[in-house]
């Protein structure tokens, strides 16, 4: 068997796995987080499959629950309750995960998720994630490839929310300057 290798230039590609659910039946899905050429071959999980409907909740804001999951069919829309009001903070599709702050820092959930459509995902407890990690390395380059854009993604928001705050405070200046 082949080390596996992170290669930069690899082009992803859907390809199936075989999951056993409920530790009987198996069957075939597409899972991007598996997409490296690097994986070769069918990979075994033992995760199960968890199915939604429309606007059905997956997780509340406060949950103490820790698994993790990724989108196999649908799309997962996560939201906050900030002063009353429902603050999206963004949509989840096929290939992303969702969760993985409450799994991988044992807090509570920090905001809540529902389906959008009908959704069929891939549910990791902390055990079964952990295994996963030992097993295939490209699955947890994945994961940190996707950590690694969600941070990059916030802190060009971030910055964005500065400068336009800075550029408020600069405007309010110069309209107290001018009519003084």
């Amino acid at each position: 068997m082949r080390p596996h290798c992170l290669h930069p230039h690899a082009v992803p590609t859907t390809r199936p796995i075989l999951a056993r659910w409920n530790g009987q039946k198996s069957l075939i899905i597409y899972d991007p987080m598996f997409n490296s050429k690097a994986s070769k071959g069918k990979k075994f999980i033992d995760q199960q499959i968890v199915k939604l409907a429309d606007g059905e909740i997956l997780f509340r804001e406060g949950d103490l629950s820790r698994e993790m999951y990724i989108v196999q069919k649908g799309a997962v829309e996560v939201f906050k309750r900030v002063e009353g009001q429902t603050m999206i903070l963004g949509r989840v599709d096929r290939g992303s995960m969702v969760g993985e702050m409450s799994l991988l820092e044992s807090l509570p959930r920090s905001a809540s998720a529902q389906a959008v459509g009908e959704t069929t995902l891939l549910m990791f407890d902390p055990g079964s994630f952990l295994l996963k990690i030992r097993r295939d390395p490209t699955f947890a380059f994945e994961l940190m490839k996707q950590l690694s854009g969600r941070i990059r993604s916030t802190n060009e928001k971030l910055i964005t929310l500065m400068a336009a705050e800075q550029l408020s405070r600069n405007d309010l200046q110069e309209i107290a300057e001018s009519t003084l």
